[in-house]
């Protein structure tokens, strides 16, 4: 290839490997000009449109999720993060095991570490702290902020609205509660 021009894939280089000089092609050195084209990333994939998705823990291969199905414009970032994702729409999902178990459930937004980890279905939650929401499931509706927040035993609390760590973390069939300050709302179950 002449000095300055594009190098071909089968072009070789000369390469210095801890002081070893070593012959290798172009395509072992160019990487990848897109985000899409990484190992590790599944970008606008068949039924997975206008979607993102970035598992650093997939060790090279195509991120993990579960068997696709319609699933558009979602984003998710983190170690296992929409692993289970079939046909939701509309995440976002950052995090290491944020958004883990979701399936078909649409319009999550789940930021820290495992985060909305258990929601499969449940619909328009906001789930900001590690561990908060991290036992949702089918529950929708609900506001998290902070460590833990409604982290506990959720099963069907719906419409809650909760800012501060650990707070609302004992709510599991509470409706429609609003809840502000560190540890609060620790008792409240059914409220």
């Amino acid at each position: 290839t002449a000095l300055g021009a594009t190098p071909a894939d089968t072009d070789e280089f000369l390469v210095s490997d801890a002081g070893t000089i070593k012959r290798v092609d172009y395509s072992y050195i160019k990487g990848s000009s897109t985000i899409g084209g990484l190992t590790d990333v599944t970008m606008d994939a068949t039924n997975f449109a206008d979607g993102l998705l970035i598992q650093p823990n997939s060790d090279g291969s195509a991120p993990t999720t579960g068997t696709l199905s319609t699933a558009i414009e979602n984003i998710g970032i983190g170690h296992n993060t929409f692993s289970a994702l079939t046909s939701g729409d509309y995440n976002t999902a950052y995090g290491s095991r944020a958004g883990t178990a979701l399936t078909t459930g649409s319009e999550n937004q789940l930021f820290g570490k495992s985060a909305g980890g258990s929601i499969t279905t449940g619909q328009y939650n906001h789930i900001f702290g590690m561990n908060a929401g991290a036992s949702f499931d089918t529950e929708s509706n609900n506001v998290a902020f902070g460590l833990s927040a409604l982290g506990g035993s959720i099963a069907g609390g719906e419409q809650n609205t909760v800012f501060g760590n650990s707070s609302g973390d004992s709510i599991t069939s509470g409706d429609a509660n609003v809840i502000v300050g560190y540890n609060a709302g620790d008792a409240l179950t059914s409220g």
